[in-house]
């Protein structure tokens, strides 16, 4: 009888641990958007729980189905990588923001794509996000964007 109850002990604790880890996942999930941003950017001296939190931005905002956060999750991804990557999120913000047909989002999406072609010297391609995001933004009356497509059409030049 003794060894029955050494192997049940020993199941008892493999199963144990195993919800454990997979409780500690769900509660990464727990974190509001606002926590997880923060945590991304208090992390930017070690690359790996940097990507450790960009990656949870976008798994939350994909689970939650919020599209507005997976383009800010995208955005954050484009601007902490290199190229080709950098393009590829890029990207993903901007199929994204088409989804939802929200013109905010949109100009969002266009000009953070603008931006990235702007640092990979592609100054054609970035000036046509920029304008993009200048004409979705000046119809939504948002200055706030509007001026900074402004300043970043004039950089281009």
């Amino acid at each position: 009888m003794k060894p029955f109850l050494r192997i049940l002990f020993i199941i008892f604790l493999l199963l144990s641990n195993i919800v454990k880890i997979f409780a500690q996942n769900n509660s990464e999930l727990n974190y509001s958007y606002e926590e997880i941003e923060k945590k991304i950017e208090k992390s930017h001296n070690s690359e790996v729980e940097m990507w450790k939190w960009i990656n949870l931005y976008i798994k939350k905002s994909k689970k939650e189905n919020n599209n507005e956060t997976l383009i800010y999750a995208y955005r954050e991804a484009s601007n902490n990588t290199n190229l080709p990557n950098n393009f590829k999120y890029s990207d993903s913000a901007l199929i994204t923001a088409k989804k939802t047909n929200d013109k905010k989002l949109l100009s969002y999406a266009y000009l953070n794509r603008g931006t990235i072609y702007m640092d990979e010297e592609m100054y054609n391609k970035a000036l046509d996000d920029i304008l993009l995001s200048n004409k979705y933004s000046e119809e939504l009356g948002d200055e706030y964007t509007y001026n900074k497509t402004k300043y970043f059409i004039a950089k281009n030049k």
